[in-house]
């Protein structure tokens, strides 16, 4: 996928706060950091599944695969943009549905969002996804935390 076409795509899933050179780097990092990718990124217009050994060796080229993530502690979710960003640089085809906006309030066990698509691309971005998912997630479950503990008083959190 060329660098135009990545762009693009991220234009389109994240918010404008998040439109940013360093934020596209980030994400882009995040996902081949895994990879056996060499040199200075030239293979990222290249279909990155060719570059994941371990999918290579385990899971046929034709495979789709579904999944759907999970809360896994009872908090405030935030970063699906992010992670949605990270499954469709991953192959564009992949398809991502959250089913609950950032800041909501969520308990354990509570689904948050479903990927469907080739599977070796899924396999390729789930780690990077949920790892952007759960620090993201994290900090807005800290800071509301903080804030309850002032409500009622003349503090802001800023």
């Amino acid at each position: 996928m060329s660098s135009q076409r990545r762009q693009a795509i991220l234009s389109q899933i994240l918010p404008s706060a998040l439109q940013l050179p360093f934020v596209y780097r980030v994400l882009e990092d995040s996902l081949i950091e895994d990879l056996d990718i060499t040199q200075d990124k030239a293979n990222l217009d290249a279909d990155l599944t060719l570059f994941d050994v371990t999918s290579l060796a385990t899971l046929p080229e034709d495979l789709n695969l579904s999944a759907r993530i999970f809360a896994k502690e009872v908090g405030v979710i935030a970063g699906l943009p992010l992670a949605e960003a990270v499954f469709k640089l991953a192959h564009e085809s992949l398809d991502f549905e959250a089913l609950l906006p950032d800041g909501t309030a969520v308990q354990v066990g509570d689904e948050l969002a479903r990927i469907a698509g080739p599977g070796r691309a899924l396999l390729i971005a789930e780690r990077p996804a949920l790892n952007f998912l759960g620090r993201v997630s994290g900090v807005a479950s800290l800071t509301k935390h903080f804030v309850d503990q002032v409500a009622g008083t003349r503090a802001k959190i800023l």
